[in-house]
């Protein structure tokens, strides 16, 4: 086949940036990380049904026969979509509730730290777990408290 050398490069310069990409060794092609290549492999993939689309063709004649894992892949990637949203919203309106409550009770960031502290002195003997509950407690809280700039 004949290539230009153009061609030539445009392949090199893909190769070595997906094994850049992915954590792999360009030389040797080893030591990539497999969740990084697929997360490439399948944007591409619905970049390339999308032009597809767009040019009146029907990407359902190129669909090759799915692997289990790249169905439950799809249905991981979808059900990850939908928490991110569902969580996006929830912030939202939590914050709008905070920042309409704080008008009537300024010490109410004061109040609920209290609440998670409180929680943490009851524990007792605390553990690691425990101590990076409270912690991850406190930072949920931050996100949820802390009005949008």
């Amino acid at each position: 086949m004949d290539r230009s050398p153009y061609d030539y490069f445009a392949d090199a310069a893909l190769r070595h940036l997906f094994l850049r990409l992915c954590g792999a060794n360009p030389e040797t092609n080893t030591g990539g990380d497999p969740e990084t290549a697929w997360k490439i492999l399948y944007a591409g993939r619905n970049a390339a049904r999308h032009w597809e689309r767009e040019r009146g063709g029907q990407p359902a004649l190129r669909k090759k026969k799915e692997r289990r894992e790249d169905t439950e892949k799809d249905a991981s990637e979808r059900q990850q979509l939908a928490l991110s949203a569902q969580n996006f919203a929830l912030r939202t309106v939590i914050r709008a509730l905070v920042d309409h409550a704080r008008a009537s009770d300024p010490q109410i960031n004061d109040r609920l730290h209290a609440a998670i502290d409180a929680r943490h002195a009851g524990l007792g003997n605390v553990s690691d777990t425990d101590r990076e509950f409270t912690q991850t407690a406190k930072n949920y809280l931050s996100l949820l408290t802390t009005p949008p700039e």
